[in-house]
């Protein structure tokens, strides 16, 4: 006897929403706009402020401070981006920040994804000991002033070098990893390359990196905006303006236009307008880089990297 055909409507739909079901009885509509009402209120909340800062920044300071510009900007106003691009040293400092930025990933990926792959291997010999070491060192360590010894001692200071080196490695990101390779490798995986004849460095080569994408974009994203963001390095182990951040020469625009708003008869009102405007200017122009990078980074937060790993 022949099997009923199932119909297509009958089976249960697992991606579809609770406000997509015909038979959503009334606490699952209930529930999925109680969820619904709380994922907006949490986008508003985290992308609001950015969004005011943005439109603060094209604003008339004086609108912005008397609360006009809550949901788009009133007028137009960009002396203060004017003031920051005119700044020579601006673009300099632009330049320096991307190759920090650039090498200095580079070098954590290089760095951090062979130490965290190398201790979530369970045959590794003394792994919990070299794990438990790299945990201590994140709750104790030499401090700034022998971490500045050394970089003295080992002629850095004052070099780009510097910069790249001296966030090269972190123990945060490598237990990240470690905990991704620990559960996330099926060991089949490992025993079939190993009975295929593949070697340790073959392997890691060929097998685990290129499904390990997902890590390597979340590690290399952590990385990059701990560099685009360096300030106190640039400031503590850099003298030469050549080699400043952007960071730095943010900070140094920001105060030198603070001191000529207190200049007694040099346009008080003025100075402090384009002050304002200046603050929420390198705002943007400090994190507008990585906020574009992210988008591109982000399939592969959501991607099933291991689907299709194994199969059987």
């Amino acid at each position: 006897m022949a099997k009923k055909a199932k119909n297509p409507q009958d089976t249960l739909d697992t991606s579809s929403s609770y406000l997509l079901r015909k038979n959503a009885g009334a606490s699952d509509w209930i529930f999925s706009i109680t969820i619904w009402v709380l994922l907006f209120a949490v986008v508003a909340v985290v992308a609001y402020p950015l969004y005011f800062v943005v439109i603060a920044s094209f604003s008339d300071p004086v609108d912005v401070g008397m609360g006009r510009t809550l949901l788009a900007p009133v007028g137009i106003y960009l002396e203060g981006y004017e003031e920051i691009f005119r700044y020579d040293r601006l673009w300099n400092a632009y330049g320096n920040t991307i190759f920090y930025t650039v090498a200095g990933t580079i070098l954590h990926l290089l760095l951090t994804i062979p130490i965290a792959y190398t201790i979530s291997r369970k045959n590794l010999m003394l792994n919990g000991f070299l794990a438990t070491f790299l945990i201590i060192t994140m709750f104790f360590n030499g401090g700034t002033i022998p971490l500045y010894m050394m970089l003295r001692a080992y002629g850095l200071l004052n070099t780009r070098w510097v910069l790249i080196v001296s966030g090269c490695v972190s123990v945060y990101n490598i237990i990240i990893a470690r905990t991704f390779f620990a559960n996330s490798i099926p060991a089949e995986l490992m025993e079939a390359a190993e009975i295929d004849g593949a070697t340790a460095m073959q392997t890691f080569v060929k097998i685990v990196l290129p499904i390990s994408m997902t890590i390597i974009a979340v590690i290399g994203l952590y990385a990059a905006v701990g560099y685009w963001n360096a300030y106190k390095p640039g400031l503590m182990y850099i003298r030469n303006d050549e080699l400043f951040p952007l960071q730095v020469i943010l900070r140094e625009l920001l105060l030198v236009n603070m001191n000529d708003m207190m200049v007694v008869g040099n346009g008080e009102v003025e100075q402090m307008r384009k002050a304002e405007q200046i603050k929420y200017g390198i705002i943007v122009v400090s994190t507008l880089p990585i906020m574009c990078l992210y988008p591109m980074l982000q399939r592969f937060f959501a991607k099933g990297v291991m689907i299709g790993a194994v199969k059987g």
